[in-house]
């Protein structure tokens, strides 16, 4: 999410997805124009108040974040706007009441519900997903590593856990944020490349986008970051990250089965040297015994 404001053109792009995302982009505008309607017949300074944030909110996030990934990001907006409609049917002292209008936000909030139910229903599996993934990941590190992790996927694995998460993305490190952001390649730059290769090659759109994004951390900069924060053991997708520190030593693989959410299935666990991998062998394996079912972990080869 974070992201989105990285490099030049992303809000527009952003903008342009969530507007057509169904059924949430739609709704989410037309309830905030309505809002403005509504808020215009109350004609009341804390109706106008109310609706501003709601259309200052609605703006940021329909710029600047996502929808549609599994409907995690949006939630906190449509509650904010049905609490919104809410606000604006309370009778005000003075004025006739619109029963009409009222009745109406009432079915629309329930043609809502309707409409969002079948997402509901897969919350349970979102839920079980992180639970067998990241709630593996933070048992692991809170009870055999005891100490610093480093992760590509802030979540559960961050909760409640006194040790400290290092994270390699930069949501949640500014030093990771910096470092990829100073090197994210100019817009005029990649604009010149993208010419060059034809603007109806359909390459180029791929291209552009993955020029404009923030690069990854290199392996050198990993290894630096690792050992100035004190870090054992690295839990990462390794897709996102296919080169590391030669000095790593593989653990293994935790591997959850579907129904899932994450990102992948597959969480490759790395230590940061041959002798730390020797030292958390023991607690990894009593580890492994208390794993749920349908998570399994592929031990690496000794």
């Amino acid at each position: 999410m974070a992201a989105c404001f990285w490099f030049p053109g992303s809000a527009g792009e952003a903008l342009s997805k969530n507007l057509a995302f169904w059924p949430t982009g739609p709704i989410l505008v037309l309830g905030v124009a309505v809002a403005w309607i509504r808020a215009r017949l109350r004609a009341t300074t804390g109706d106008t108040q109310v609706v501003l944030w709601l259309s200052l909110v609605s703006a940021l996030h329909l710029m600047g974040s996502g929808m549609g990934e599994r409907s995690r990001y949006e939630g906190y907006l449509l509650v904010l706007l049905c609490l919104t409609h809410l606000w604006l049917s309370r009778p005000i002292q003075g004025q006739q009441t619109r029963p009409l209008i009222t009745r109406g936000v009432i079915l629309a909030l329930l043609g809502g519900a309707i409409a969002f139910s079948p997402m509901m229903s897969r919350w349970g599996h979102h839920v079980l997903s992180v639970r067998n993934q990241h709630g593996q990941m933070h048992r692991f590190a809170t009870t055999v590593v005891q100490g610093p992790v480093a992760v590509n996927d802030l979540g559960v694995v961050a909760w409640n856990n006194p040790y400290g998460v290092v994270d390699l993305v930069g949501l949640g490190s500014d030093e990771v944020r910096h470092w990829r952001v100073s090197r994210v390649r100019p817009t005029a730059g990649v604009l010149r490349e993208a010419w060059t290769l034809g603007l109806l090659n359909p390459s180029t759109k791929d291209f552009i986008r993955d020029a404009s994004l923030p690069p990854k951390l290199s392996p050198s900069a990993m290894r630096d970051l690792i050992e100035r924060r004190g870090v054992k053991v690295i839990m990462i997708y390794e897709h996102w990250f296919p080169e590391v520190p030669s000095s790593w030593r593989r653990l293994g693989t935790l591997v959850t089965s579907p129904p899932d959410s994450a990102a992948s299935r597959r969480v490759a666990f790395w230590a940061v040297n041959g002798s730390v991998a020797a030292e958390l062998t023991p607690g990894l394996q009593r580890w492994i015994t208390d794993l749920p079912e349908g998570v399994s972990f592929e031990a690496e080869a000794d």
